[in-house]
C-alpha cells in the first residue's frame, strides 16, 4: 500500500466520520487525531485514515478487519516502543 492510501484530508476526514470540516480541524490542533500541519500555520492537515472515529471511537473498516495475530503484534510493538522510551 503507498503512502498516498494511507493519509487523507480534511474533507475525507469529514465525510468518513460524519463531522463538520471546523471540528477535525480543532481535533488535529488539540492533538486528538494523528495528523500533521503542512506548509506552517496555513497548510493542509494531513491525516492518517487508519484510526478510529474520535468522537465515537469506532474502528475505521480497516481496523476491523486485523485479524488477532495482527493486532497482537502491533501491542507488541507499541509495548516494546513505550518500554524503550
Amino acid at each position: 500500500m503507498s503512502v498516498l492510501e494511507q493519509i487523507m484530508g480534511i474533507r475525507e476526514a469529514s465525510c468518513r466520520w460524519g463531522l463538520p470540516p471546523e471540528d477535525i480541524r480543532r481535533l488535529c490542533r488539540e492533538g486528538r487525531l494523528q495528523a500533521i500541519l503542512l506548509d506552517g500555520e496555513d497548510g493542509p492537515w494531513v491525516l492518517l485514515k487508519d484510526q478510529p472515529n474520535p468522537v465515537t471511537g469506532e474502528p475505521t473498516p480497516r481496523q476491523q478487519q486485523r485479524t488477532n495475530a495482527d493486532k497482537a503484534s502491533y501491542m507488541s510493538t507499541k509495548l516494546l516502543d513505550a518500554l524503550y522510551e
